[in-house]
């Protein structure tokens, strides 16, 4: 059953995209995305929200993810992504997945995309490893995005919803040619684009 639901998953996610999701046989040890980037291994999804858990209290991402009440919750949409290529929230489907940088085989960073329709692409999260920063793996998942996830027509939209706190981010969007969206979302947040 599992891995018709994964098969059907390489099926579902953005099936107008460059680089369809592998089927279970062709994962991380036979089919790279891009330079050590992979479909997410459900066994790493414990790392993911560790990642998500500790960074959320250094403003990287909601601060609700400081509650416990919230990790059930995330932690089956982290499931749903990657074994069925969707995950529900506030009573409406997406189509996802999370992709997983592997140095030496242990996951070093993550990358969650969702597709909410087929020219809009948006950067649910993205996380790596503190010992790993700083080395180019954040701009590695952008590239694969971009260039492998993202059909490029020129109307494709690439998007990103961050905290104003997240400086790291920001500048990480800007110099991938990211740019302010006109229309904002709720306070405290801004949302910027980029066509591809």
């Amino acid at each position: 059953m599992l891995s018709k639901l994964k098969d059907l998953y390489g099926r579902i996610f953005i099936n107008q995209a460059k680089t369809p999701l592998p089927i279970p046989e062709a994962r991380r040890k036979h089919l790279s995305i891009a330079k050590g980037i992979t479909p997410l291994e459900p066994e790493d999804v414990g790392w993911v929200m560790s990642e998500i858990i500790n960074e959320s209290g250094h403003g990287h991402f909601d601060k609700q993810f400081l509650q416990p009440m919230t990790h059930d919750e995330l932690r089956a949409k982290l499931f749903s992504t990657i074994d069925k290529g969707y995950f529900d929230s506030d009573g409406k489907r997406s189509h996802g997945a999370i992709y997983g940088k592997y140095v030496k085989g242990k996951i070093v960073g993550f990358m969650w995309i969702k597709q909410a329709n087929q020219l809009e692409y948006e950067i649910v999260m993205m996380g790596v490893d503190r010992e790993y920063r700083r080395r180019g793996i954040a701009t590695e998942f952008m590239q694969m995005m971009l260039e492998k996830v993202i059909p490029a027509t020129g109307q494709s939209r690439a998007q990103a919803s961050l905290y104003m706190t997240s400086q790291h981010m920001m500048k990480l969007l800007r110099t991938a040619g990211f740019k302010k969206a006109k229309k904002q979302p709720e306070k405290q947040r801004v949302l910027l684009e980029r066509f591809v």
